[in-house]
């Protein structure tokens, strides 16, 4: 299945009029999406362009993505998996081997969907060992492949796609000497920690061994730390307790908020939006070190929006139950016309904005119109308070 701008399900074309996979892609094409967007449709198409989200885990992966798209990915593939749970569907077979993205705009493709049927049905599919929930990979009786079992999939592929490393695999995988079904059940199953388990050091990655995966974390805020952490202790103990799409798909749309540009070599960071609340540090850039300094940001609904160069704000940035599509634009940042190097925000939708600025003094902004990124700047956007904060 395939989330915009190209939407749809990969179907095995040998599949019988009878099997539940059939079942399930007639279904789909019957049923809106929940999100709001249109009916999905069934698709078998694949650019040349796209990449097996395994790719990224190979020493060295073909076109590495930069921050922003690969969050976006991770975002599609979050919405993807979400309209399949919430029209009863468990995909069954979650894995870094289903799953093409496009590097540069984030666009995504959930392929091999002959394993998807209506949550409760039964097929011979269980999933793929590493992504495989516990309870499952134990044998545990009357566990079974469900969107609740799709849920610890999911993060284990989040977390693979961000990380470039499996969330349980560190000093514990390292002592293994014969990598044979007892161990991968011992690893996975029987005795799961996660690599940055707050409480249990016993699992945690080895410099020298792991050093990508310590680097990218470190690299990453802390909100994704939280949610990571979440999903892969109380996650495993507690089918209950595992993430839910909607609160990835809030915490991920956050963390592709607050991506800024570094302004020495112009490469893209995480910015630690918590930690530079705590302490006021913005970091450094994780590839020439020097220190970042952040743009203009707008605050709104209780979340920060970073005004680089290239930023808008969307439907989704207003409303919190609307659908992430990027070209949902309502407002844009936009470059004066005769000072280089000087922004604006532009109004891109059709309605006027109500601003007050620092004075007190009120002004209506109409569509196509542009105010200054002044610091304490107030506007009033579709019925929601916004505020726009210097970065000094």
């Amino acid at each position: 299945m395939q989330t915009r701008p190209r939407a749809g399900v990969d179907r095995c074309p040998c599949e019988s009029r009878e099997s539940p996979t059939r079942t399930v892609a007639e279904a789909l094409l019957n049923r809106a999406d929940p999100g709001g967007g249109r009916p999905v449709a069934i698709s078998t198409r694949l650019s040349s362009r796209d990449l097996f989200v395994g790719d990224l885990c190979r020493p060295v992966a073909p076109r590495e993505p930069v921050p922003r798209s690969l969050v976006t990915a991770c975002i599609h593939v979050v919405e993807a998996y979400r309209t399949l749970h919430a029209n009863g569907i468990a995909y069954r077979d979650i894995s870094s081997g289903n799953v093409f993205f496009e590097p540069s705009s984030g666009d995504v493709l959930v392929c091999d969907n002959d394993n998807a049927v209506f949550d409760g049905q039964q097929t011979g599919v269980q999933g793929t060992g590493p992504f495989m929930a516990p309870e499952l990979v134990r044998l545990e009786p009357g566990a079974q492949p469900s969107t609740q079992t799709d849920l610890h999939s999911l993060a284990v592929l989040l977390f693979m796609m961000i990380m470039n490393h499996h969330p349980l695999e560190g000093a514990a995988e390292l002592k293994i000497h014969c990598f044979d079904e007892v161990a991968q059940k011992s690893l996975y199953g029987k005795h799961p920690v996660f690599v940055f388990d707050p409480d249990d050091d016993s699992n945690r990655p080895v410099p020298g061994e792991h050093d990508t995966v310590i680097a990218t974390w470190r690299a990453t805020p802390t909100v994704l730390h939280d949610l990571f952490r979440t999903a892969f202790t109380r996650g495993l103990r507690d089918p209950g307790a595992r993430v839910r799409e909607s609160q990835w798909r809030t915490t991920l749309s956050r963390v592709r908020d607050t991506i800024v540009y570094c302004h020495s070599c112009g490469r893209q960071n995480y910015h630690d939006e918590i930690e530079f609340n705590k302490t006021g540090y913005s970091g450094t850039c994780w590839r020439c070190h020097k220190p970042i300094i952040l743009p203009p940001r707008i605050l709104l609904n209780n979340r920060a929006v970073m005004l680089n160069r290239d930023a808008v704000l969307c439907e989704h940035h207003l409303n919190d139950n609307a659908r992430q599509d990027p070209t949902a634009i309502v407002a844009a940042v936009t470059p004066h016309p005769a000072r280089p190097g000087t922004f604006g925000l532009t109004n891109r939708s059709s309605d006027s904005w109500m601003t007050v600025w620092p004075d007190g003094t009120t002004k209506v902004v109409g569509p196509n119109q542009t105010v200054p990124l002044r610091n304490r700047l107030r506007l009033q956007i579709r019925g929601v308070r916004v505020e726009i904060r210097s970065s000094a």
